[in-house]
């Protein structure tokens, strides 16, 4: 309900009568929200002339964005913002994700793990506010089974089960183990 409207009179230098469809009785009425007005005038001689005007507003704006989460490799603030489309309000737009500092920036990078406010404002200075999460890295598990007891002279094959993609394994005993980045490893004890 931020609108404008304002008459401009041409052919009189004579007392103008305002009178718009809503009530109001100003040359120039402000605070208008979205609609069709009306307006009539009437001058000092009683000729009357009559307009209408219809108000719009920005389809209201809608965001996309994708994340870049943060790998169980890569530095603790590794997590990325990705605006993706904008629709609706006036362009150009701003993005922020504190609400203070605004950039006309698509990308908001150097996150750590958590949950931010992806905050889109336009040119009228309307926003809108979406919530994106960063998530850490995985954690990962292993997990050798249960413990197994043999005798002497008999072997038992160690397997490794884990949750991680692409692991590599690295087996540590007193003894020496004769299996480098082996998921499974056939032991016996001497």
């Amino acid at each position: 309900n931020n609108g404008i409207l304002s008459a401009t009179i041409e052919g009189t230098e004579e007392t103008i009568t305002y009178n718009w469809s809503n009530g109001e009785r100003l040359e120039t009425i402000s605070n208008v929200a979205p609609g069709t007005y009306a307006l009539m005038i009437e001058d000092a001689k009683g000729c009357v002339a009559e307009d209408e005007i219809t108000i719009t507003e920005p389809e209201p704006i809608a965001v996309n964005f994708s994340t870049q989460s943060i790998g169980c490799l890569d530095d603790p603030n590794s997590g990325a913002i990705l605006i993706d489309t904008v629709t609706g309000g006036v362009f150009p737009y701003e993005y922020s994700i504190d609400g203070v500092l605004f950039s006309r920036s698509e990308l908001v990078s150097n996150l750590s793990e958590g949950t931010y406010d992806v905050i889109v404002k336009d040119a009228n200075g309307c926003e809108v506010t979406e919530g994106a999460s960063i998530e850490g890295p995985p954690e990962i598990s292993v997990n050798l089974g249960d413990d197994v007891v043999i005798n002497l002279g008999e072997t038992v094959t160690l397997q490794a089960f884990t949750n991680a993609a692409n692991p590599t394994f690295n087996w540590m005993s007193e003894d020496s183990l004769s299996c480098n980045n082996c998921p499974e490893l056939e032991v016996r004890p001497f």
